[in-house]
């Protein structure tokens, strides 16, 4: 059986993190973000300079998952369909499971004021353009996906439970 990646991903502020770090400590996955990629080449997380030095890191930290047959939890933020694609397509000894995490555009762009990495509204209006849920075509890329829309304290609570893999499009994946 191959192992698991989880890709999460969604728009600043949608509670990508929280949603990400919950889901991979209840299930004892390894759980890998660009932004730790940045604060350990950078410093700090929101220092976004060496970025291909960073998503060399990132690729490497997931293809040490792959070929140790570890479940992983990866977070990116807002990849498009084509990024996605990109994605899948480098770790193919994986089973691709997609966590898009949905939440009210000024909902994320208020989260996203309480950063010290701040994006500009039309930053945000950008990324929220380029990070649509999937189509039917990208649909049939993935071996499981799932929307989550504005983690909320139910979702939480359910993430480290096997109802929560029983929920809507990750029927059958068993962690």
């Amino acid at each position: 059986m191959k192992p698991m990646l989880f890709l999460v991903c969604g728009l600043p502020g949608a509670g990508k993190t929280t949603f990400a770090k919950a889901f991979a400590q209840a299930n004892n996955f390894k759980y890998i973000s660009i932004d730790d990629c940045y604060a350990d080449l950078n410093g700090d997380e929101t220092d976004h300079s060496n970025k291909f030095q960073a998503w060399i890191l990132f690729y490497s930290r997931i293809n040490l998952c792959q070929v140790m047959n570890e479940h992983v939890v990866v977070e990116a933020m807002s990849l498009d369909h084509y990024a996605r694609h990109e994605f899948i397509s480098w770790f193919p000894g994986f089973s691709h499971h997609l966590i898009l995490i949905t939440n009210d555009f000024e909902e994320c762009c208020r989260n996203v004021a309480l950063r010290r990495r701040n994006i500009s509204r039309k930053g945000m209006l950008e990324l929220k353009d380029r990070c649509r849920y999937p189509d039917i075509n990208e649909q049939r890329e993935w071996d499981s996906g799932i929307q989550v829309v504005a983690p909320t304290n139910f979702v939480m609570d359910l993430v480290g439970t096997k109802d929560f893999f029983n929920h809507n499009l990750l029927k059958g994946v068993t962690p």
